[in-house]
């Protein structure tokens, strides 16, 4: 991937907790950190003490070129920095490094540890910019070198800006090996990863209030990653088992944004009472070596009763046991109901739509030809079994029940977060038993 792109073309929706936009971070970023992951893992095991030779004299020991495959925290410039560093498949070094105080990955590369008969004991690194991911070949323009010299766990060298315009002066570079590595896509298995998360520097700041319901913003110095942190609307207990679940998101978050090249997300509070808490979370981001940037949207809704999400099947029937597909006259199934309104966002246009409305029937048209929706019929499979269908995204406003499905393919991503809202009495014909609503 050679052209940048910027994540400016998904509507800011909102919304929280994990399911499918963190999953599609989650693929993404491992995507990302593949091939790293199993060339190291594909690379023999060190020989044990008992299978080393017993006839070679000690004083012909040398460091092994997988002595500097490690974690290395140290200084650059007087500026603590962590590395990472590993065989590729190709036996060639690659790994990364970043700035405590940033907490963003740039690329290192070098050459095989035999090339050019180089000493097992010394190391020259190419430093290559954000954008370039893990690199396996060479940087087209490296950003900067590093020359380093090997003494036990420790390591000491020189940093040098490559520049063709300018010269500057070398910096100083120390280092200490801290842990194996092996690369990884999960921050909670990774010592690099955690390395980085240690960095998260939390400040709270003016929240908001919707209802009975108030809080503040819990914010990452570094990424501006925010996340409200409820004090008011519910008991004590309650109110910690949500801002529990909205904090562990929030880490994640934030490891999200430092190892992406562009990575854009927004919390937002859309809906209190003293039954219901709802948010929303919209993400964008794109991670160097995808094939393009990718959004995902989700939302939950809080039970101020408990502090767990609501789970929506248990209140409301969306689709009917032994039925081949719905009709849009069943008013007692919420999906029939749904989808009758995507299908009036379609047909009540008026010739000279403006272009935001004619985006919104764009994805309504998706929408129904997903379900195979023709005659105020929807005929697909997954509208059976009497459950939710897969992917939908519910949560209540002040108007009725949001309904959100997410059947777009990648390069319909823009679509992801467009809504219809059943008004409450609407709503109402498909729960399950009567209660009031909201």
């Amino acid at each position: 991937m050679t052209t940048r792109t910027h994540l400016t073309d998904h509507p800011r929706q909102g919304s929280m907790p994990l399911s499918h936009a963190h999953e599609r971070l989650r693929i993404w970023r491992a995507a990302a950190l593949l091939l790293a992951a199993c060339s190291a893992l594909a690379q023999p095991a060190l020989a044990s003490p008992a299978s080393t030779p017993s006839v070679a004299p000690a004083s012909a020991a040398k460091p092994q070129p997988t002595a500097w495959q490690g974690v290395w925290e140290g200084r650059l410039a007087g500026q603590p920095v962590v590395m990472a560093l590993y065989l590729n498949e190709q036996g060639r070094w690659t790994g990364r490094y970043f700035y405590e105080r940033f907490g963003r990955d740039l690329g290192l590369w070098g050459p095989a540890p035999d090339a050019d008969n180089t000493s097992p004991d010394t190391l020259t690194l190419q430093e290559c910019a954000p954008d370039y991911g893990i690199p396996d070949t060479p940087c087209e323009q490296p950003t900067g070198s590093w020359s380093l010299a090997l003494a036990g766990n420790s390591a000491k060298g020189q940093w040098q800006v490559v520049s063709r315009t300018g010269r500057f002066v070398p910096t100083p570079v120390t280092l200490t090996r801290v842990a194996a590595y092996a690369p990884t896509a999960e921050a909670l298995a990774d010592p690099y990863e955690q390395r980085r998360l240690k960095g998260i520097r939390a400040q709270r700041g003016p929240g908001g209030q919707q209802g009975p319901v108030a809080w503040e913003a819990l914010s990452d110095a570094r990424t501006k990653v925010a996340t409200p942190q409820f004090t008011r609307g519910a008991t004590p207990a309650v109110l910690q088992r949500v801002n529990d679940q909205l904090k562990a998101q929030w880490h994640d978050r934030v490891s999200q944004a430092l190892t992406a090249i562009d990575h854009d997300d927004q919390v937002d509070v859309v809906f209190a009472n003293r039954r219901w808490l709802a948010t929303t979370y919209s993400v964008g981001f794109y991670y160097a070596g995808a094939a393009h940037p990718s959004n995902g949207f989700t939302a939950t809704t809080y039970d101020l009763s408990t502090g767990q999400p609501v789970e929506w099947p248990r209140w409301f029937r969306f689709t009917a046991p032994g039925t081949e597909g719905v009709d849009f006259e069943r008013r007692d199934l919420l999906a029939a109901q749904a989808l009758k309104a995507f299908a009036a966002q379609v047909t009540e246009l008026p010739p000279d739509v403006p272009p935001a409305t004619s985006d919104q029937a764009r994805c309504a048209r998706l929408v129904l030809a997903h379900y195979a929706c023709r005659g105020g019929r929807c005929t697909s499979g997954e509208l059976t079994g009497g459950r939710m269908p897969d992917g939908w995204q519910v949560w209540p406003t002040a108007q009725g029940l949001a309904v959100a499905p997410d059947v777009y393919a990648e390069v319909d991503r823009g679509c992801r977060g467009q809504a219809v809202v059943l008004p409450w009495g609407q709503a109402r014909a498909s729960l399950l038993r009567p209660q009031a609503l909201p």
